[in-house]
């Protein structure tokens, strides 16, 4: 955050100079050839530079500000270091690290139990005439650990693109476009596009993540379903038959006996308030991937409007009209 206070001040400070000397040339020619329209451009165009320096030390102090604010925010991770006094696009990019090892962590887990519902599935007691399969009737449960799974890789594919973003206006741009903005908008022709760029400096690198700072990662969720479904695979009264006893009707009752009536075990009861948690995990991790920074695009690209307009504005033709 640094680089903000160094790389792009004396670019910027040079386009108000240039500005103002500029308009100090027209308003001289226009007052030695009284020439009312070329004195008016020169009064609009040193104004016009007294509201750039005002916008450069407004920037100067939010860096500043946002230095100081950025350090109060250090999450705390339990896979992830975050990097103490950060920008705070590179806060957002810890929480979205932290978060997609936690989600990509919990899936292979949630996998892994599928596999384990989808062979007690085909699980069969075997009585001379007929057949039952006491575990056949659990659809319902696969199913909706598919619904958690793919709502998973979706926020984990939302969250990579979204650190893909920010990664990119996190690296040195926010000079870049900031001095360019200030100095388009110091000529009259380009004034409007310069304002553009100094918004969305101010937008997309300050305020965006910003928003995104404002929710919590839900990684304690992911890692209390993980610790779940950890439990749930490593039980070995959970495990699987061997292949050897797959075709003992005794050991493949005594196996489905000890799943659910002895020592405490409860194999659907256990799985059912595993998927439970998994559920609510994926609907935290889908808030927090794909609808908070909608949310928050949204309400930057409103800024970014705003700003633009409050920035091209020509503020001595106004002052005349009043």
């Amino acid at each position: 955050m640094a680089d903000l206070l160094s790389n792009w001040q004396g670019i910027a400070g040079t386009a108000i100079i240039i500005s103002v000397i500029v308009s100090g040339i027209a308003l001289g020619l226009g007052r030695a050839f009284s020439i009312k329209r070329l004195e008016r451009f020169g009064v609009d165009e040193l104004i016009q530079a007294m509201v750039n320096a005002a916008i450069l030390g407004f920037a100067v102090g939010l860096s500043a500000m946002v230095l100081q604010v950025s350090s109060e925010f250090t999450p705390v991770m339990q896979n992830v270091t975050c990097a103490s006094n950060s920008t705070p696009p590179d806060y957002v990019l810890c929480g979205i690290n932290s978060t997609s090892v936690s989600a990509l962590s919990l899936s292979g887990d949630m996998l892994r139990v599928q596999n384990n519902i989808a062979y007690y599935q085909t699980l069969q007691l075997h009585f001379g005439n007929f057949s039952i399969a006491p575990l056949a009737n659990m659809d319902s449960v696969s199913n909706q650990l598919s619904n958690s799974l793919y709502s998973i890789q979706l926020s984990v594919f939302a969250s990579s693109l979204n650190a893909q973003f920010l990664s990119f206006v996190s690296s040195g741009w926010f000079g870049v476009l900031f001095a360019s903005g200030l100095v388009l908008r110091s000529f009259f022709l380009s004034r409007k596009f310069g304002a553009f760029l100094i918004a969305a400096s101010i937008a997309l690198i300050i305020f965006y993540p910003l928003v995104l700072l404002m929710f919590q990662p839900p990684v304690q969720g992911l890692e209390a379903a993980k610790s779940s479904t950890s439990a749930f695979l490593s039980n070995a009264k959970y495990q699987t038959v061997p292949i050897v006893d797959l075709n003992n009707n005794a050991a493949v009752a005594v196996k489905l006996y000890e799943m659910g009536f002895s020592g405490g075990d409860d194999y659907t009861g256990e799985l059912t308030l595993m998927v439970q948690e998994a559920t609510a995990a994926s609907a935290a991790l889908f808030f927090y991937c794909v609808v908070v920074p909608v949310l928050a695009l949204a309400a930057t690209l409103v800024l970014i409007k705003e700003l633009s307009g409050s920035f091209a504005g020509e503020i001595a033709t106004e002052i005349s009209q009043i």
